[in-house]
């Protein structure tokens, strides 16, 4: 994004390769954990830097609980690592850290048709930029209802 011009434009192109595992692992019927792992490298061909807001590493995981048939939890975890980017004021290349972040949901079946459910994001509450410039929402606590017809 070019922001002189307040337009997007195209890098002439670019090179990207990596690799991406995953794991899925019922631990028994009620417990479950899940594991993403990317890695990236992407390149402008013309200048050879890194494109812009593109980590090496990322990681997600979920551990994932039945309680019952009526009740399943989750925690889950994701962490970008550091990536470049713009310095809004200068338009200078710099280095974003990286950050963890954690959330919680839960859901509760109350009969065939009708469900509560619930999510916490950023849990631990931090204050982390994907882009710079650009804040992310604190706490965030979601509620909602759902029935199926």
């Amino acid at each position: 994004f070019d922001s002189l011009s307040s337009r997007y434009i195209n890098t002439a192109l670019a090179h990207t390769e990596g690799l991406e595992l995953g794991l899925r692992a019922p631990v028994d019927n009620r417990l479950a954990f899940n594991l993403t792992y990317n890695y990236l490298i992407a390149k402008s061909d013309s200048t050879g830097l890194p494109l812009l807001r593109r980590p090496n590493h990322q990681l997600s995981a979920e551990l994932a609980y039945s309680v019952s048939d009526q009740l399943q939890t989750a925690i889950s975890g994701r962490y970008v690592g550091d990536r470049d980017d713009v310095d809004v004021v200068t338009f200078k290349r710099l280095r974003m850290p990286p950050f963890t972040i954690l959330g919680l949901t839960a859901n509760y079946k109350t009969s065939d048709k009708f469900k509560v459910f619930g999510r916490i994001d950023n849990l631990l509450d931090l204050t982390y930029e994907e882009v710079n410039g650009f804040g992310t929402p604190k706490r965030s606590i979601y509620l909602g209802v759902g029935y199926t017809l």
